[in-house]
């Protein structure tokens, strides 16, 4: 999916439209290419069309959950080796592990705040994106 060198894919996979209505708000940048997917069998359809550069993966799912998307996106050639971060309202120790286990690089529980998000995808992927509209970027420390 990446179409040029200074742009990433992120696919965001979630049953519930305001949640990708946010994220894409939250992740608007030029260095970003912003693709969502209500559902599990539809992302998981999408990132074996053209695999994203990172997936962010709700859980909690009907019909398909973010566990079955990550263990089929694993199982498949595609998709095996995709950056993913899961977001969920889950917060059980076991969850965390098995997702772990599945090959995601990450796990931030829901509700997220605009900066972690933010945050996440910047070091996934290695850059810096522009403060939000209405925002000033704080210096690291």
């Amino acid at each position: 999916m990446m179409s040029d060198p200074t742009s990433y894919t992120v696919l965001i996979i979630d049953d519930n439209p305001d949640h990708l209505d946010l994220a894409r708000i939250y992740l608007k940048d030029p260095a970003l290419d912003v693709v969502t997917a209500c559902g599990g069998a539809e992302g998981l359809a999408m990132a074996r069309r053209q695999p994203p550069d990172l997936v962010l993966l709700d859980l909690m799912m009907p019909e398909m959950d973010g566990f079955q998307v990550l263990e089929q996106m694993r199982a498949d050639p595609r998709t095996a080796a995709a950056r993913v971060i899961v977001f969920s309202a889950k917060d059980g120790l076991d969850d965390v592990r098995r997702v772990v286990d599945l090959g995601a690089i990450d796990y931030v529980t829901k509700p997220i705040a605009i900066d972690t998000m933010r945050s996440k995808v910047e070091k996934c992927l290695g850059i810096r994106l522009a403060p939000p509209p209405g925002t000033r970027r704080r210096p690291r420390p």
